[in-house]
C-alpha cells in the first residue's frame, strides 16, 4: 500500500500554481522588483518561456537576468547546434553574455535564409526569360517599329535635362565654329562631255525625244530653149531624207518608251509627209514669139482699135 501511494503521488499546490503560470506567461507583466525567497519557484516558469516571453520579463523584472542565463544557453543550442558544438568542444570561446550570442544567431539565420532567397528568386527569373525567348508568339498585327521621336510601342520618350539641352547645343555651336564643313568629292560638278559623230545614225529606241525630219533645199534647174523643155520641167523629188535627232528633252519630262516598228512607222509617215509639203519654185512661163501672129478675131480687132 505504501509503495502505490508513492508512486501515485498528488502534484502539490505549488506545480498546479507553476502550470498555471507557463500557460499563461504571455499574461505575466513582471514579477516584482524583489524577488527575495521567490528566484527558485520561478526558474521552472522561465524554463518553459520563449525567447521573446524571456526578453520581455528581463526588461520588466532586470532581477531576472541571473536566472535567465541558462535559459539563453539551451536557446541558442536549439537556434545553431554546429555552433554550440563547436563552443562545448573547445574551439570557440563561450560567449560572456548568452543572450547576446542569441541574438547573434539569429541575425546570421536570417542572412543566410536572406541570401538563398535571393539565388532562388534569381534563378526562377533566368527560366522564366528564357522560356519567354523560345516561347512562339502568334499576332495578327505588325511588330512595332520603334522611331527617334517616340519609343517602343509609341509611347514617347522622356523629356531632356536641361544639362541635357546644353550640351548639345555647346556640341553644335563648336562644331559650327571650329570644325568647318569639308568640300567632298561629291560636291563636285562634272562638265559632260561633247562627242558628235560624223553621220549620225537615227536611234532605234528613243526614250523622251522626237525626230525632225527635214527636207533639203531645191537647186535652180537651168531653163530650156523649147517650150516644151520648159512647160515640163519641174523640180526633181528629193532622193534622200536626212533625219536629224532633236536635242534632249528636259530631265523634268517622263521618257515616252516606243518600239522599234511604231517608230520606223512615224519615221517614214513624216518624211512622205514632208517630202509633199515641201515648197516648189513657181514656174516661169516664156511667150512664144510665134503665138502672137495667130490670135482670135474678137483679140485682133480690140488690138487694132489700141
Amino acid at each position: 500500500m505504501d509503495r502505490s501511494r508513492r508512486n501515485c503521488a498528488v502534484p502539490t499546490l505549488v506545480s498546479y500554481a507553476q502550470r498555471a503560470a507557463v500557460k499563461h506567461l504571455d499574461f505575466i507583466d513582471s514579477f516584482g522588483e524583489d524577488l527575495g525567497g521567490r528566484v527558485d519557484l520561478l526558474a521552472p516558469i522561465l524554463a518553459h518561456g520563449t525567447a521573446e516571453q524571456l526578453f520581455r520579463l528581463e526588461r520588466q523584472t532586470p532581477a531576472l537576468a541571473a536566472l535567465t542565463q541558462e535559459m539563453w544557453k539551451a536557446l541558442c543550442q536549439k537556434e545553431d547546434v554546429v555552433d554550440f558544438l563547436k563552443i562545448d568542444s573547445g574551439e570557440e570561446l563561450e560567449p560572456e553574455c548568452w543572450k547576446n550570442h542569441f541574438f547573434v544567431l539569429k541575425e546570421r539565420a536570417r542572412q543566410k535564409l536572406e541570401n538563398v532567397r535571393v539565388q532562388i528568386q534569381a534563378r526562377r527569373q533566368g527560366l522564366e526569360k528564357e522560356k519567354k525567348d523560345h516561347q512562339i508568339k502568334v499576332s495578327d498585327r505588325l511588330m512595332a517599329i520603334p522611331d527617334k521621336k517616340s519609343g517602343w510601342g509609341g509611347f514617347a520618350p522622356a523629356p531632356k535635362t536641361l544639362m541635357q539641352q546644353t550640351r548639345r547645343k555647346a556640341t553644335a555651336m563648336q562644331r559650327a565654329t571650329f570644325n568647318p564643313p569639308r568640300h567632298t568629292i561629291h560636291n563636285r560638278v562634272l562638265a559632260p562631255s561633247t562627242v558628235t559623230a560624223i553621220f549620225p545614225a537615227p536611234p532605234l529606241n528613243v526614250h523622251g525625244q522626237r525626230p525632225i525630219v527635214r527636207a533639203p533645199a531645191a537647186r535652180p534647174q537651168p531653163h530650156s530653149s523649147t517650150s516644151t523643155s520648159s512647160s515640163t520641167s519641174t523640180s526633181p523629188p528629193p532622193d534622200r531624207v536626212q533625219a536629224a535627232p532633236l536635242a534632249p528633252a528636259a530631265s523634268n519630262k517622263r521618257p515616252i518608251e516606243l518600239s522599234s516598228a511604231h517608230i520606223e512607222k512615224l519615221m517614214s509617215g513624216s518624211a512622205g509627209q514632208l517630202v509633199s509639203e515641201s515648197p516648189r519654185p513657181a514656174k516661169r512661163i516664156k511667150k512664144d514669139p510665134m503665138a502672137a501672129l495667130f490670135l482670135p478675131k474678137g483679140r485682133s480687132r480690140v488690138g487694132a482699135q489700141r
